[in-house]
């Protein structure tokens, strides 16, 4: 063994170690863009999982209202559960993502859904039914909006997939 060492040149010696460093960096540098990727494809399956969430959600109260299972006070209720969480996904979306403010456009259809109903005459006049039942046509625009609503979910999820992460600077150890 020490014939061998004796017998290696010093640029032997140092091809090895440049193979050795170079392995050591490329594993480290693999590893460390993996879980890069990881981490930023499960928060981005978080927010679809939530987008999902949020739709399925919807899709049950679109359900009840076209039963005519609901009265205006549930209906109210459940519109504005609905706003808050649309309302903490998308401040928590434009956070963590670099999106411009057209990208997610879920809270405007839901604003305009929310006002269609609780603004309809026949929901007024049902208020203190024990089930709001729409007609034929009020039910039609709620199904065109709800296409809409769709539609703002897919494109969301388009945008959350291209976007990219905000880098923000730690505040730890400044003055404020």
């Amino acid at each position: 063994m020490d014939s061998l060492c004796c017998q290696l040149a010093t640029s032997d010696i140092i091809s090895i170690c440049d193979i050795v460093i170079t392995s050591i960096l490329g594993i480290w540098i693999a590893v460390g863009v993996q879980r890069s990727l990881t981490k930023n494809r499960y928060l981005r399956e978080y927010f679809i999982s939530e987008l999902n969430n949020i739709r399925d959600e919807y899709k049950q109260f679109f359900s009840d209202i076209y039963e005519s299972r609901l009265n205006a006070k549930s209906i109210k209720d459940r519109l504005k559960v609905i706003n808050v969480r649309i309302d903490s996904f998308e401040r928590s979306i434009y956070s963590i993502y670099k999106l411009d403010d057209s990208s997610i456009q879920i809270k405007k259809v839901h604003i305009e859904i929310q006002q269609y109903i609780t603004g309809e005459d026949e929901f007024n006049q049902q208020y203190k039914n024990d089930v709001v039942s729409f007609s034929s046509a009020i039910k039609s625009d709620i199904l065109r909006k709800q296409s809409e609503l769709v539609e703002a979910i897919t494109h969301s999820v388009i945008a959350i997939n291209s976007a990219h992460r905000r880098f923000r600077k730690s505040k730890v150890g400044r003055a404020n």
